[in-house]
């Protein structure tokens, strides 16, 4: 009896916290930002000087080659163009980058650091708009690794808007159903998407490589550099630009720099030093990609269903799968451990044993022992799960300068947003920076656009990473009574699927037509979707 009695306060408070949340999911922003509020720092400058040799260096010449054909090559539509005028512009471009690798500054109007999909997006966006910039990656080529990323209705509403959402999509499955079950194989509920409101929905995985492959394809290559890391920064208030400098020993003069290089971004630590790059939310996320054979009949498990999404409950672990196309599936395995057990070194095989040993014990009706057995060890990856909880307002930024997608507000995967977000948060600031330097920019507008881009995603951005560090630490609880409660009171009696999407809500900001590829076509709610 006793033992009972100290049972009751965590099953009564858990009991609690799901319905409510269950029930209404707005309840998010109830939460206040105790203990997680970034801290305040003070703007690093760059430690290095740009030198004031602008003038004896031709700076006309460097922007007439990051311009390369002009505004007629940006605005508007595009001709296909001769070869001779493509390698004019290569040309010019590459005379540039000689001269400022000499020590002499390269002028553009956007900075954009990170070849990741949130950075390549913003650019995709300038480049139809009309905007000079220039995209920097410290890595020598488009990373090719990574796993798949969950896109629902918000991210593809975004990649439509840049024009390159068919390129991405014809290669997976739509997601159609969502079933919820737990780890002993009983189904808690199955719902069709489309009985949430706010459709019709949209929801694929997709593997990050070939959504940045496609992002890319509308960005000219002349205006991505590759094996430029960026050391330092400095902002010219005289001037109106930020001087940036990269590895190499070449200078950048631009009139915003954005950072859009992840999680680790080195644009943050510059802007705010000592602050942690994300916050551990206790447990790790074990992900990998089966690869099925074509033709081959499909196994008899609710995880190889076409169309169905699958969550799956235990006891502080979860598991989830989607069938992402005749012969790829999407796999992913939480569990609560210690920070320092990810790392990227983590080798496939001793992963997918790990993936085993914690998903021991639950029923054959998932297949975990088919999609683990038919997942390659390099196909498999480890990372720790964690957040950065911004400021209602944003102002993650300072000056001419500001982040984009996971380097300004790295999320939990609980809702499948932090992708997502990234889209949204590149069309935004890219309307903004066009507004402000579309006419020539006067005074400090381009910071005024950084700010109020800030404050706009600000909102948002806050909603979504509460709600989902919310839904992670409760589906993470691995509490008998808590458990009992989410799986026979709180989803059967309380849950209703109407506002399950509701977060996924976006219209992409009014732009210009997307633009055509660059490269000739070939003939031929509350739960976790990392």
């Amino acid at each position: 009896m006793t033992g009972r009695r100290r049972w009751l306060p965590a099953f009564l408070v858990a009991a609690f916290l799901f319905l409510l949340l269950l029930a209404s999911s707005p309840v998010v922003h109830a939460f206040r930002l105790v203990n997680r509020t970034p801290q305040q720092a003070s703007h690093t400058r760059g430690t290095r000087s740009a030198g004031s040799n602008r003038g004896a260096c031709g700076a006309s010449l460097a922007r007439g080659a990051s311009r390369a054909s002009g505004a007629s090559d940006t605005r508007g539509t595009r001709s296909a163009g001769s070869t001779r005028g493509a390698q004019l512009q290569r040309t010019r471009l590459q005379m540039a980058i000689n001269t400022a690798a000499a020590g002499c500054p390269l002028d553009t109007d956007v900075l954009i650091t990170g070849v990741g999909p949130a950075g390549v997006a913003l650019a995709a966006d300038l480049e139809r708009r009309g905007i000079d910039y220039l995209l920097v990656e410290k890595a020598s080529s488009p990373r090719e690794g990574g796993t798949a990323i969950g896109f629902w209705t918000n991210a593809w509403r975004c990649l439509e808007s840049l024009g390159v959402a068919e390129g991405v999509r014809k290669s997976y499955w739509q997601g159609e159903r969502l079933r919820i079950g737990t780890a002993k194989g009983k189904e808690l509920t199955s719902f069709s998407l489309e009985s949430c409101d706010g459709g019709p929905h949209e929801f694929r995985y997709v593997m990050r490589s070939d959504l940045l492959r496609q992002l890319l394809q509308v960005v000219p290559k002349q205006r991505v550099a590759y094996n430029k890391a960026l050391l330092g920064f400095r902002e010219d208030k005289d001037e109106g630009v930020v001087v940036a400098e990269l590895s190499g020993g070449q200078t950048i003069r631009c009139k915003a720099l954005v950072g859009a290089d992840g999680v680790g971004s080195t644009v943050h630590k510059l802007l705010s030093p000592g602050q942690k790059p994300a916050n551990y939310a206790g447990y790790q996320a074990i992900r990998g990609v089966a690869k099925l054979p074509k033709g081959s009949s499909t196994p008899p498990f609710y995880t190889f269903e076409k169309g169905v999404v699958n969550q799956v409950w235990g006891a502080g672990v979860r598991l989830g799968t989607f069938r992402m196309s005749e012969t790829s599936l999407y796999w992913f395995v939480t569990y609560n451990g210690p920070q320092n057990e990810a790392g990227r070194d983590d080798d496939g095989a001793a992963l997918l044993q790990k993936a085993r040993s914690v998903l021991a014990g639950w029923d054959a009706r998932w297949g975990i022992d088919a999609i683990l057995n038919a997942t390659p060890a390099q196909d498999v990856l480890r990372t720790s799960i964690g957040d950065r909880w911004p400021k209602p307002l944003g102002n993650w930024g300072q000056g001419r300068v500001t982040l984009l997608g996971d380097a300004a507000h790295p999320m939990t995967p609980n809702l499948g947003q932090g992708g997502a977000a990234g889209m949204e948060d590149a069309l935004v600031l890219g309307g903004r920076l066009a507004a402000a330097l579309g006419k020539g920019e006067v005074g400090a507008r381009v910071p005024q656009a950084l700010r109020a881009y800030e404050k706009e995603r600000g909102r948002r951005i806050t909603y979504l990473t509460l709600k989902s560090f919310a839904f992670g630490f409760l589906l993470q609880l691995p509490f008998a009574p808590v458990t009992f409660v989410r799986d026979n009171l709180a989803l059967p009696l309380v849950f209703k699927p109407r506002s399950f999407l509701s977060h996924t809500k976006f219209e992409a900001p009014d732009a210009p037509p997307p633009l055509q590829s660059k490269e000739a076509k070939k003939k031929t709610g509350m739960f976790s979707f990392l």
